[in-house]
């Protein structure tokens, strides 16, 4: 899987943008993303978001509200960086998984 990882890494990206616990919408947040979205390559850009994606608790698994809330979550993370062509993704960190609790895996 490394190798996959790493080939398709060598095949997008001439730029790899490391970005962690974006998961909590905030001033802070919103700068950090936005400020990288402007150093996107378009086309040569990978965006890896590395866990702790939505907070507090990962994606819910039944409340339609929180569920809305949280894919907003995700897309204030991933959208600016498509409108800049930027490949993005996503693993998961220990919010993301529930803290390994109940459901986690689920989330």
């Amino acid at each position: 899987m490394l190798i996959m990882q790493m080939s398709l890494l060598a095949q997008v990206a001439k730029r790899l943008l490391l970005i962690g616990d974006a998961g909590e919408i905030n001033a802070g947040q919103e700068a950090i993303i936005g400020h990288a979205a402007q150093s996107v390559l378009a086309g040569k850009t990978m965006v890896l978001y590395l866990g702790d994606n939505i907070y507090p608790d990962g994606m819910p698994t039944s409340d339609s509200a929180s569920i809305l809330e949280a894919q907003h979550i995700l897309a204030t993370q991933y959208e600016p960086m498509l409108r800049q062509g930027a490949t993005v993704i996503f693993t998961a960190g220990n919010h993301d998984w529930n803290y390994s609790q109940k459901d986690g895996l689920v989330r």
